[in-house]
């Protein structure tokens, strides 16, 4: 998500207001959480499943019905051990998920993921496209979807991750490929899974040149290169879009044509989709945004000015629905960022995102709780 985003298009899809046909979600990473590092650190599995738990039953009694995970299976750097029930968790709470799949790799600089070479990281991945395949086959009507990758198919600069074909964008396209078979560990007992399956890449990395919505300094995007041929693999694509990021937005000054900048994405999400549809041969017909949202902190030496109001609209008008077709889930649940937000102490806007807190408490200047333990009659978000 840190990767500028174009300026979105102020006219809004042709619907009227208020029609609504999409699911909305929420994408949620347990990291967030001071207990979850040092319970990997110590193989203490218990604890993992316990702060997963325990932020599931907070995030449905915020009013959410699904979630967007980006990780298939959590497991400890060391031991080997893992919490590979994400999506019967999920079920237990009464939630829906869209099931991450996790692309460790060597090959994107500036981005440690905790592997030391490039076999050890494609190794990593494995329990991860097979917690996939188990999940999605155990729990069909839990499942609504998987995601493989995020955000790395091209680099901070725009280039593609890797050579050759050994490049993340093959890797994906494989994964995917081998998550439909649904085989076991061994090659055996394949039973095709069925759900959606699609990458989150970003939005200038989905759509470059100058259709409206696509970066036009950009000149391999997938829409222009198609590498792998991912655009004949997969039949839906999930984009990022931040309009945080645009570089030409100052929040006091402007708008998405005087009004919530949540207003844009929805034309954003359809203009990359036209330009992906015009590449030939594409079996793409749709797309969920697969992140969006507002930050509540900034950095004053680097990033725009913001504050929990500008959040606060952002998410209320997401929260509308007005013109929506696509799904779309918000970024996301907690904060990242371990110290509260004043602007002056220059905290990166990428930790900043949440509804809560790191630690999962409320946070002041938004509308919405974020409540412990029972509640009467969330607003339900779906």
């Amino acid at each position: 998500m840190k990767y500028l985003q174009t300026a979105c298009v102020a006219t809004l899809i042709g619907l009227s207001s208020n029609v609504y046909a999409a699911t909305n979600g929420i994408n949620y990473d347990p990291a967030h959480n001071p207990d979850w590092t040092p319970a990997q650190g110590r193989s203490d599995v218990n604890k993992m499943k316990q702060i997963i738990t325990a932020d599931l039953k907070q995030i449905k009694a915020m009013g959410f019905d699904v979630i967007k995970t980006y990780f298939s299976t959590y497991c400890t750097p060391t031991a080997g051990l893992c919490v590979d029930n994400i999506a019967e968790l999920a079920d237990t709470a009464g939630l829906k998920i869209m099931l991450g799949v996790f692309e460790f790799t060597s090959l994107q600089p500036g981005h440690p993921q905790g592997c030391n070479s490039e076999p050890e990281c494609q190794s990593w991945t494995v329990p991860q496209t097979l917690a996939a395949i188990k999940q999605a086959q155990k729990f069909p009507n839990t499942v609504i979807g998987i995601v493989v990758g995020n955000e790395d198919i091209y680099n901070d600069n725009g280039e593609l991750v890797g050579a050759g074909g050994d490049n993340l964008a093959q890797r994906i396209v494989n994964d995917i490929g081998k998550i439909r078979k649904g085989c076991d560990e061994n090659g055996q007992n394949c039973q095709a899974v069925s759900v959606p399956m699609t990458t989150a890449q970003r939005q200038p990395d989905w759509c470059g040149g100058s259709d409206p919505g696509c970066a036009p300094d950009r000149t391999n995007s997938i829409n222009q290169t198609n590498p792998a041929r991912i655009l004949q693999t997969i039949s839906v694509i999930g984009v990022n879009i931040f309009p945080y990021w645009s570089p030409n937005f100052i929040p006091e000054k402007t708008g998405c044509n005087g009004q919530s900048m949540a207003l844009c994405t929805q034309t954003t999400a359809q203009n990359v989709l036209n330009a992906v549809k015009k590449v030939s041969g594409t079996t793409v017909n749709d797309t969920i945004v697969t992140e969006e949202g507002w930050p509540s902190c900034y950095s004053t030496s680097s990033q725009h000015p913001t504050d929990a109001s500008l959040e606060d609209d952002y998410f209320t008008n997401w929260l509308k629905h007005e013109n929506q077709v696509f799904d779309s889930y918000y970024f996301m649940a907690y904060d990242l960022g371990k110290s509260k937000c004043p602007p002056q102490n220059g905290a990166d806007a990428n930790n900043y995102f949440g509804l809560c807190d790191f630690n999962g408490a409320s946070k002041a200047g938004l509308s919405i709780s974020c409540p412990h333990g029972a509640l009467t009659a969330p607003r339900r978000v779906r």
